[in-house]
């Protein structure tokens, strides 16, 4: 893994394990990211709290899938709930982050993103695998 090295991990990130489709509204996105995530280790991002709020009420269908949803506004929350997380091998591994509606996303909401990156990275929280998907309606 010397090419992760050379052009830093999130570099790496961006450049190679992030898939970005823009697609238009009301196209059923947050269901399919919903459903991705039912089978997956993930993070997922949502712009607002009514988003989680819809989600929660579709819990059911998706079968926990309701945990491990965060807003833009609450990433530092996944920073102060992952500072002291560790996993060596054992523990939990996220497999993806799940981004919806990533057009959304301010700067400082994405600086914050970058340092959950970081984090989970250093805390060897991610799988060998590890990508990240935004979906969203592309701003004009």
């Amino acid at each position: 893994m010397k090419h992760i090295d050379s052009i830093g991990f999130l570099n790496y990130i961006e450049s190679f394990r992030t898939i970005t489709i823009g697609l238009p509204r009301q196209s059923g996105k947050t269901e399919y990211l919903l459903k991705l995530k039912k089978d997956l280790s993930c993070l997922m991002l949502v712009p607002n709290r009514a988003i989680t709020d819809r989600i929660k009420r579709f819990a059911y269908e998706y079968s926990n899938t309701s945990s491990e949803i965060f807003t833009f506004d609450s990433i530092t929350t996944l920073v102060d709930k992952n500072r002291y997380s560790y996993s060596y091998p054992p523990g939990l591994k996220y497999s993806a982050f799940l981004i919806d509606e990533y057009s959304f996303m301010t700067n400082q909401q994405k600086i914050h993103y970058v340092e959950v990156l970081e984090l989970l990275h250093e805390r060897r929280m991610l799988t060998k695998d590890f990508y990240v998907l935004r979906l969203g309606t592309p701003a004009i």
